[in-house]
């Protein structure tokens, strides 16, 4: 069963809204992962943490509220649902897990990319416009 584990609300005067989309302003799907980050971390569910899958149904605007939704499975994992708080629209689904033993990708410590003109792209091979 899963139950209600936290909410969020955006103001419209929001940092990340102008970019995401001018005009018609939504709430980044980032920012949504944050909130469940935080609900899973009040209950308990510390990182690191690999986001097995994420399914964005429908938008949520600024000034609406979501409601936070998780359900524990096995194996450590958490279930997560975002609905649209008053008319119980979904929002969000997916999946959480603790990081495996030496996953340094799902911490944030796997090799940086390869900085501009190394590697294997056109530049490190002589391509590009002279």
């Amino acid at each position: 069963m899963s139950a209600a584990a936290g909410r969020l609300r955006l103001a419209s005067d929001h940092p990340a809204l102008p970019g995401h989309f001018p005009g018609r302003p939504l709430v980044p799907g980032v920012l949504l992962l944050d909130a469940v980050l935080e609900a899973a971390a009040a209950l308990g569910l510390r990182p690191p943490l690999r986001l097995l899958r994420a399914k964005f149904a429908a938008p949520l605007l600024p000034e609406q509220e979501a409601e936070i939704r998780l359900r524990p499975l096995p194996g450590g994992r958490v279930a997560f649902a975002l609905h649209r708080a008053g008319d119980d629209v979904p929002l969000a689904s997916g999946e959480l897990a603790p990081a495996a033993d030496g996953d340094a990708s799902a911490a944030g410590q796997g090799d940086p990319p390869a900085a501009a003109g190394q590697g294997d792209g056109p530049a490190a091979a002589g391509g590009g416009a002279a």
